[in-house]
């Protein structure tokens, strides 16, 4: 009943509705933020059927020095002898794809004719003796290739799991024939599936032929595993190769693990800047919600001093305090919950390994947000509670 009571409640409704739209932003950006972080680390952990760790790969062109296959198929057989052979390399081996890079597909028949069912398109590598230890790949039935898988020797061929069971499905590959682009192939091997279009697309089918035997591919990766670091390597294959032919353009050079990451790069800053907004919509809500309840406990002061004066218990008047602070978070969790529940469904193209109502999620954002608004209004309502009653009632 007091002069000015209406605008004193206004003034609350004011400062009620800026602490539940605060708590609403802050909801929304960080659900969105622990979405993306969430889908990134299920990313990360993803098998991607090779290791990259300590792989260098070059790019190595001998076309213009050597027109006819048998000599380029020399020159690569010397390459990865002197390779093989340097200090701190455990595997070398060559190939004409590298991961996250230029794909292609062929037909590939389990049959020589044609039949419904018994024919899909393949990812094609073209690729030498050494390179699925180069890569880190797993055998997992049969031999690799070999060195002695030349022209001269039947067509030879490895494939995928995933290969091996739309052509074969429950039987063994290994000794099949194989036909793509007019010629037959004997399966010699199986492969463990790769992620090689990307860590989040599911492996596809795929099919590896001996470099040697189809030896018209004019320039190839060098792909080189070694204990030594990724610039070591570097420095001990183009020493090895310029001493083959120091003239030879050796200049694109890249590790395995920069191709992920320069896959992985667009979500990495998606994550970066959410994380960063959500960040900043957290350390407002919190200095919001602190200055608010403050202002509002200040201009109750007098009311607080009489209460504690007429013996009234100081935790009964924190937790009054703490409630309705909590109150009014619950509100702006609740209508942040609905609008990051409504962005989410725009990020669900996005996510890997997760939903878009990822309870783990939201569960992390209500605990946090609810924590934040209990600290920052206990604190003022603590500091309060302190002051002298005798000194409250003084003021004016």
């Amino acid at each position: 009943s007091a002069r000015g009571s209406s605008a004193s409640l206004r003034g609350e409704r004011l400062r009620s509705a800026l602490v539940v739209s605060e708590v609403a932003l802050a909801c929304l950006l960080l659900v969105a933020s622990a979405l993306m972080v969430r889908s990134l680390v299920r990313v990360l952990d993803v098998d991607l059927g090779y290791d990259a760790t300590n792989v260098v790969a070059i790019r190595i062109d001998p076309s213009t020095r050597f027109a006819a296959n048998e000599e380029r198929v020399a020159f690569y057989s010397e390459a990865l002898r002197r390779v093989r052979g340097a200090p701190g390399v455990a595997s070398a081996g060559l190939t004409d794809v590298l991961p996250m890079g230029f794909n292609r597909r062929w037909d590939v028949r389990g049959t020589e004719e044609y039949r419904e069912g018994e024919s899909t398109t393949a990812f094609v590598r073209v690729a030498s003796d050494g390179y699925v230890d180069a890569m880190g790949l797993s055998l997992m039935g049969g031999r690799d290739l070999l060195r002695t898988d030349g022209p001269s020797t039947r067509r030879v061929a490895l494939v995928n799991e995933r290969l091996a069971r739309v052509l074969w499905p429950g039987e063994d590959p290994l000794g099949r024939p194989v036909w793509s682009s007019g010629a037959s192939y004997v399966v010699v091997g199986v492969v463990r599936d790769t992620r090689h279009l990307s860590p989040e697309q599911d492996p596809g089918p795929e099919v590896f032929f001996s470099a040697r035997q189809l030896s018209d591919q004019n320039a190839v990766h060098l792909v080189v595993r070694g204990s030594r670091s990724v610039d070591g390597l570097v420095e001990t294959v183009r020493a090895e190769l310029g001493a083959i032919d120091s003239s030879l353009p050796l200049d694109e050079v890249t590790s395995i693990q920069a191709i992920l990451d320069a896959s992985l790069a667009p979500r990495r800053f998606l994550v970066t800047l959410l994380a960063g907004f959500a960040l900043f919509a957290l350390t407002l809500a919190s200095l919001g919600i602190y200055g608010v309840i403050s202002y509002a406990v200040a201009q109750r002061r007098r009311e607080i001093g009489i209460h504690i004066a007429l013996g009234a218990p100081v935790r009964e008047l924190r937790t009054r305090i703490v409630r309705q602070t909590l109150g009014l978070a619950a509100v702006g969790l609740v209508l942040g919950i609905v609008g990051a529940v409504l962005v989410s469904q725009v990020l669900q193209s996005m996510l890997f390994g997760i939903t878009a109502l990822d309870p783990i999620a939201y569960g992390a954002v209500v605990v946090t947000l609810a924590s934040v608004a209990c600290v920052a209004g206990y604190v003022p309502a603590r500091r309060a509670t302190l002051v002298n009653p005798l000194d409250s009632l003084s003021r004016r």
